[in-house]
């Protein structure tokens, strides 16, 4: 299984984490083509029921984080013309404000975020709503306590606005060195899921719930680069990459893994 991670999907965008609408839907196009596109609630229930089964075609889960308005206004669209299902990962104290996020403004980029209509909108069209904590700081700088508040209030913040329970979370930033075992531990008594920016496959049988890796797809990916990560021709690196890091945290005791493996041809 392969997730999928977004960002900012715009009409004309390209930058690392902005997508166009066209590269968008014809990258949705080679994923419908070759994957069956699941929820995560799907996948909970193969974790529960199938561990010893081996999948019979490719999954694939799609996400995006953060919560832009445009993930409303132009991907949702285009996830629906395909007959596609997305969870959507928000910081909840972005949304429904005027607060942009830093990296945006060190661009000069104006993004909106999504308000609280806008992300129950998101629901009520099918589409899966997922925590990505409150204020999107990275886990590895919070104590327990400081933690225990980003899990605990942003997923009570969703609740409510959602009238239902919210079962799956995403790392801020997420690679290795953005939290602990010990953290991926605590996010577990309040998530019965957890996506990751270290890069990767997820396969049956050895899933990882609280751990999960994705693919992050950067707006300046060619059609063909996009192909490439999609079946999977640096697996192999990813997983060289990903073992060199593990060994190089257990000799040094830092955590001082990159998730982003540069490709050829500037994937990365």
């Amino acid at each position: 299984m392969r997730i999928f991670t977004y960002h900012s999907v715009q009409e004309d965008g390209r930058a690392p984490m902005v997508v166009s609408a066209d590269s968008f839907r014809r990258q949705l196009e080679h994923v419908a083509r070759h994957f069956d596109v699941i929820t995560f609630t799907e996948l909970l229930r193969l974790a529960r029921n199938d561990r010893r089964v081996s999948w019979r075609r490719s999954l694939a889960i799609v996400t995006f984080d953060d919560g832009y308005r445009d993930n409303l206004t132009v991907a949702a669209p285009v996830l629906e013309s395909f007959g596609l299902s997305a969870c959507f990962f928000v910081a909840t104290g972005y949304i429904g404000g005027a607060r942009r996020f830093a990296w945006d403004e060190d661009a000069g980029r104006d993004l909106p975020l999504m308000s609280w209509a806008d992300v129950r909108e998101l629901r009520r069209k099918g589409f899966e709503i997922g925590s990505h904590t409150v204020t999107h700081r990275r886990v590895s700088e919070l104590n327990d306590a400081e933690l225990e508040a980003e899990l605990s209030e942003s997923r009570r913040a969703l609740e409510i606005e959602l009238g239902e329970g919210v079962r799956v979370f995403a790392y801020p930033f997420g690679r290795l060195r953005d939290y602990s075992r010990v953290q991926r531990e605590i996010v577990g008594k309040y998530y019965e899921a957890a996506s990751t920016a270290i890069r990767g496959l997820n396969r049956p049988g050895r899933l990882s719930l609280l751990e999960l890796r994705r693919t992050c797809v950067s707006g300046e990916w060619s059609q063909e680069e996009f192909c490439a990560e999609a079946d999977g021709r640096f697996d192999f690196v990813d997983r060289w990459r990903l073992r060199a890091s593990w060994l190089g945290l257990a000799g040094s005791g830092k955590k001082r893994c990159e998730s982003q493996v540069h490709r050829p041809g500037g994937l990365r």
